[in-house]
């Protein structure tokens, strides 16, 4: 038996018929939206709710959203988007720690050094004085810088000596030795010594994310850069049906911190999960200066960092492309985004009909790429 909300100010997803007054459900799908009078013709014997006039809008769709990793905030992480100081971190962390003795690592996340008191990244030392037994990584709010302890560094065997990956940057101290602050493909260095993620952990964290976004009004997310075990757990779920919303998932093709390069996955489809776009990261964050650019940063000798290689890029990227794949590429700094535009007009001379690829974020483009994306038709 259906239900009939009526009385409502019902915003469509109909360019003709933008507006209704009525929508008829039956289990778990909308069945009619038009006018009261024409969809109770059909429907006399029907629940019916008076909506007195609320509003009901189409489900949001969220084109960018890391979704296990808001889950992992929800759930596993320490979360440090509110801390104003270092000291305040400090006492965040020791009251984790304390509450979570199990854990092999700390994780954390959110911090912005622009927005605390002492305007500069945590260093190992500031995170030795609270956590010394255990290895402990702190997530910058972009997800391209983290620190890590000194225990950390010890675990995962990074010294001044270490080879720094391309894309990456080891920051060094006075003394010359690693002073904790890690940057770009350099996080994969530490990430790889993570204690390995269960797959009921991702479920966990896949669901916490997605109610969170139900109860906000989104219903579909595109995930941009899911690792293979992540997206494993995706199809596993999409199969068993738990999946509370639709999912874009993006295979990352180089995952940070290592040489090996991850085969392009097979085109995926169905009503809650769609596979048809890989990720390459080309540079970093803007505020966290490693976005690639062709001026140094403020105060600074730096220009950034950029990830990939023309050539490299160019065959994984084609690679993905004959296999029918979308491209979607992080770009934010103009020596980046030239880099993605020259790969892109090269994927399209191999083949004119290829899918239309995408840039991600598009923080600096000048007036002269933005006539190259115009031309090539991309998505931004």
């Amino acid at each position: 038996m259906s239900t009939i909300l009526y009385n409502a100010n019902i915003h469509t997803c109909d360019s003709e018929n933008p507006l209704a007054n009525a929508m008829e459900i039956e289990e778990d799908k909308v069945i009619a939206i038009g006018d009261f009078k024409e969809i109770s013709k059909g429907n006399v014997t029907g629940k019916r709710i008076d909506l007195k006039g609320k509003t009901i809008l189409p489900g949001f769709f969220d084109a960018h959203a890391h979704l296990w990793k808001i889950g992992d905030l929800l759930t596993f992480n320490l979360d440090l988007r509110d801390a104003k100081s270092i000291k305040e971190i400090q006492q965040l962390l020791k009251d984790f720690s304390e509450k979570n003795p199990h854990l092999k690592w700390i994780r954390a996340r959110g911090f912005n050094e622009t927005m605390m008191e002492e305007n500069r990244l945590p260093t190992k030392e500031d995170i030795d004085k609270i956590v010394s037994d255990k290895p402990v990584f702190l997530q910058r709010t972009c997800a391209h810088i983290a620190t890590i302890n000194s225990k950390a560094l010890e675990i995962c065997n990074i010294t001044e000596k270490t080879e720094v990956p391309f894309g990456g940057e080891i920051q060094l101290g006075k003394d010359g030795k690693p002073n904790g602050i890690l940057s770009e493909t350099s996080l994969g260095l530490a990430m790889k010594h993570f204690p390995q993620i269960m797959d009921d952990d991702y479920e966990k964290m896949i669901l916490a994310a997605s109610h969170e976004f139900l109860k906000n009004g989104v219903t579909s997310v595109s995930d941009p850069a899911v690792m293979p075990d992540l997206l494993e757990v995706y199809k596993k779920m999409d199969r068993e049906g738990k999946l509370p919303i639709r999912i874009h998932a993006f295979p990352i093709v180089i995952p940070d911190g290592g040489s090996e390069v991850f085969p392009v996955p097979d085109l995926y489809e169905t009503n809650k999960l769609v596979i048809n776009t890989v990720k390459f990261f080309a540079d970093g964050g803007l505020s966290g200066q490693t976005a690639a650019t062709s001026r140094p940063y403020k105060n600074s000798t730096s220009k950034g960092v950029l990830r990939l290689e023309k050539e490299s890029f160019y065959k994984l990227a084609l690679e993905a492309q004959k296999k029918g794949f979308q491209v979607a590429t992080h770009a934010i700094g103009d020596v980046a985004i030239d880099l993605v535009l020259d790969v892109y007009e090269d994927l399209y001379k191999a083949d004119p009909n290829a899918p239309k690829h995408r840039i991600e974020h598009l923080g600096l483009a000048t007036d002269e790429q933005m006539d190259r994306i115009k031309k090539i038709g991309l998505h931004i």
